[in-house]
């Protein structure tokens, strides 16, 4: 075997694709002929083995790699050319595959022709590793490049020091809180020499005089991990510093500005100082305040005790009708400015959201009438039909604050009569139970000028006012529907309003008030009268005569209107009753005098006008009729005059006659000694005069100090003690005479104080000084009949018993004291 053949058949064991290529002299690539080639080149190159055997595999080679492999056979390099990624292609799977190049010269022997060996390297596997390094590098760049520009990002200064406290990044805000340090500021700087930088230039001012002891502080890497603090920077600027180390030991911290906070936190300090100083200023004006309402609740209410209580006095007396109508218009009326005293001397507490409610048995009826007769006067300058419509299947007695329904009432008809000047108003009660719900509604009804829709949003507004574009615009302050319907509220109601413009309002109060049982129990119970009556009503078709038809028909009657007295001359029929509306009609003339004068049988005339001025200068005309009524008029006085002998506890003659007979009432727990202590003579006068018909010996004392006086020497069982008096108060005497019964082992005697300031404050004072119960002023005879009639309170342990209503005008505070029991 040739030296050739033994080439050959070693190089058929080469792996990599491998070739021989014969060249002509010149070393020319282009005339180079493939002498031998393997398996493994003609599976590279699938078509070279076959069409291309005769072709060199360098055709495959571009321009720059051929001149390359030229170039260095001319040179006869030693060694072999290797040329990178001289070929690539793709395999059956589509995979990108590489390989080298070598090219080695062959030196001729003996004239034979010039070869070329040529081998493929496969370097895939290099290059993928390439490229994917290339990749890993693109996303570190990429990385790097995000980092950077988060912390140039981040609103707080931003620094990380390695392991060995060398910065290793930071952003601009970093290094523009420390302005005084920047310039050591740099990437690869030590934390120490920042920090010697900064104490050189200024940076940190706290640190003068201690700076090494501040620097060793600072330089302590777990005293920087600890909870975040704040520093101060020359500029007068506070930077909150927070510095963590994460798990390679890089401590990556945080420069916060918190300059505005601290702004803020020396502003709130000052306002929270200031609000402070504030709040003692307003305590003390509001202790002020409380001092003048209580002294005014004082000074006002005690000339009202006069008033009112002499006018009970009155009540008690032999009185006519025409004296009797007055001082009950004396009463009422000093009974409404009570209630405005009281509303103004509560104004505070209403603008405060602080209403007070009683809860005591009262006549909604009676309120209802008591309101309108403050109303009716100034109705009838206005010439307007005034009525009131109460039904008898309405209870008449409910469980409220009986002053607050006057105020929320009085508040809507002085409303309504303000925006009417034609035509009517009244109100109507009505009592009906909705799914076992009973629900009392009081409607307001009026035919005056009526509310915009567009207004209706801020009809309850405080000191808002509908038709304030109006030249007829009312004066007003605008409170009054905005506190009626908080009353309403706070008492459990509510305020519907349906109007319409150019024909009247109406506002219905639905208020939750429990209805005495009694009197539910009566309405439901209430028949009519068996017996017919037929009643004739004189006079024109009102609104007024409409309600008071309504009612005669309940009552089983049958009403027959006339105009005048000359068509009821014309009737023919007999009837038991005529009913004169004294506003609208003659009542005074000749017919009116032949009607009276017709004698055909039983009849009953009852007169109605809207005030006493009426028929004031005609009474002795006046004398004519069975009974004079006030418009609105009660039902009560037309059953009365038609059915004398049905029970009733309404009477026209009552008092009267109650007066002309009446003989001193005597006490349940019987005779005995009462001590009035007041220093006002006439609030004395008063108490002496309402105890007169009790069947009690009355004593008086001016102040405490001499009450103590009357007590050692009389002993007396029951005590009023006035409140507010000079050299000792009521508060101070009652300490003592409680006292005294315990040193002395005395039986205790009753003591109940008198005041005209019923707020808590005060009434807990009294109740803590030993008395056993609280009395408003004005007193009422009933409210000192009661309390003399009050248990001992020796007795107290027996009665075992709840405590179920209140006593007195303002009612006791702390009824635990007084058991005052409820009756209907």
């Amino acid at each position: 075997m040739s030296v050739k053949d033994l080439l050959f058949s070693v190089l058929q064991t080469q792996q990599d694709p491998a070739f021989i290529l014969g060249i002509e002299d010149g070393l020319n690539l282009s005339s180079a002929k493939v002498v031998w080639d393997n398996a493994a080149l003609s599976k590279l190159l699938s078509n070279a083995y076959g069409t291309k055997k005769t072709q060199s595999p360098l055709c495959f080679l571009n321009a720059d790699a051929a001149d390359l492999v030229q170039n260095g056979l001319v040179e006869k390099q030693a060694g072999p050319i290797r040329l990178k990624n001289a070929l690539s292609m793709q395999d059956t799977a589509q995979n990108a595959l590489w390989y080298d190049l070598e090219v080695t010269y062959l030196p001729p022997e003996s004239g034979e022709d010039t070869h070329v060996y040529g081998r493929f390297v496969d370097v895939t596997e290099r290059e993928q590793l390439r490229a994917c390094a290339q990749a890993t590098q693109a996303e570190a760049e990429t990385a790097k490049a995000r980092f950077h520009h988060a912390v140039s990002s981040i609103p707080e200064g931003f620094a990380m020091y390695d392991r060995d406290d060398i910065l290793v990044a930071f952003n601009a805000k970093y290094a523009d809180l420390y302005k005084h340090s920047a310039p050591a500021i740099k990437v690869g700087a030590t934390f120490e020499a920042i920090m010697r930088y900064g104490l050189e230039h200024g940076q940190y001012p706290e640190a003068e005089g201690q700076e090494e002891a501040w620097l060793a502080e600072r330089l302590d890497r777990e005293n920087r991990k600890r909870a975040p603090v704040e520093r101060a920077l020359p500029d007068g600027k506070f930077l909150r510093i927070q510095e963590v180390e994460n798990e390679h030991g890089d401590l990556v911290g945080l420069r916060s500005d918190v300059t505005q906070y601290y702004e803020q936190q020396q502003e709130l300090e000052q306002k929270a100082a200031d609000l402070a100083k504030a709040n003692e200023e307003a305590e003390a004006a509001s202790l002020s305040k409380d001092r003048f309402f209580a002294r005014m609740s004082h000074e006002l209410r005690t000339p009202m005790n006069g008033i009112l209580g002499l006018t009970e006095v009155l009540e008690h007396t032999a009185l006519n009708p025409q004296q009797r109508s007055y001082l009950k218009t004396i009463s009422g009326s000093a009974t409404s400015l009570l209630s405005i005293i009281n509303d103004i001397l509560d104004y505070s507490k209403a603008t405060e959201g602080k209403f007070t409610f009683a809860n005591e048995r009262f006549s909604l009826k009676d309120t209802i009438y008591e309101a309108a007769g403050l109303i009716q006067p100034l109705a009838h300058d206005k010439n307007l039909d005034f009525w009131i419509e109460y039904p008898h299947t309405v209870p008449t007695h409910f469980f409220g604050d009986s002053a607050r329904v006057r105020q929320v009432l009085l508040n809507h008809l002085g409303n309504a009569l303000k925006f009417t000047e034609n035509g009517h108003l009244g109100l109507r009660a009505t009592y009906q139970t909705i799914d076992g719900e009973a629900q009392l509604s009081l409607s307001i009804v009026d035919t005056g000028r009526g509310i915009p829709d567009d207004q209706m949003g801020t009809l309850f507004a405080a000191y808002e006012q509908t038709h304030q574009d109006t030249e007829a615009a009312v004066e007003g302050t605008g409170l009054g529907l905005a506190i009626s319907k908080a009353l309403v509220e706070q008492m459990g109601g509510a305020i519907d309003v349906a109007s319409t413009l150019g024909e009247g309002s109406c506002f219905t109060v639905s208020l939750a008030l429990p209805a005495c049982p009694v009197s539910r129990q009566k309405a439901q119970n209430r028949q009519p009268p068996t017996r017919q009556r037929e009643v004739a009503i004189v006079g024109p078709v009102t609104e007024s005569t409409k309600v008071l038809t309504r009612s005669l028909e309940t009552l089983n009657c049958r009403v027959v209107a006339f105009e005048d007295a000359e068509r009821l001359l014309l009737e023919t029929d007999q009837f038991q009753a005529v009913i004169w509306d004294g506003d609208h009609v003659d009542c005074f003339g000749p017919s009116a005098k032949q009607v009276l004068d017709r004698a055909a049988g039983p009849c009953a005339h009852a007169l109605m006008v809207s005030t006493p001025l009426r028929y004031a200068s005609a009474e002795t005309d006046a004398a004519d009729y069975s009974a004079t009524w006030l418009k609105p008029v009660r039902s009560e006085e037309i059953e009365q005059l038609l059915f004398p002998e049905r029970p009733s506890d309404f009477g026209l003659n009552r008092d009267n006659a109650c007066a002309a007979s009446a003989k001193p009432c005597q006490s349940s727990s019987g005779n005995g000694r009462v001590l009035v202590v007041d220093d006002n003579k006439t609030n004395r006068l008063v108490a002496g005069k309402l105890l007169e018909t009790v069947g009690v010996m009355v004593d008086f004392a001016s102040n405490g100090l001499e009450a103590l006086d009357v007590y050692k020497a009389l002993r007396p069982t029951t005590i009023f003690m006035d409140v507010a008096m000079p050299v000792m108060d009521g508060v101070d005497a009652t300490a003592h005479i409680r006292k005294l019964e315990t040193d002395l082992g005395l039986a205790p005697c009753k003591i109940f104080a008198l005041t005209a300031n019923t707020h808590k404050s005060q009434v807990d004072l009294c109740l803590s000084a030993g008395v056993d119960g609280v009395i408003g002023k004005p007193v009422k005879r009933n409210d000192l009949i009661e309390a003399i009639n009050f248990p001992s309170p020796r007795t107290f342990s027996d009665l075992g018993r709840e405590v179920p209503g209140t006593f007195g005008v303002s009612g006791l505070q702390d009824t635990k004291h007084l058991p005052i029991h409820e009756r209907c």
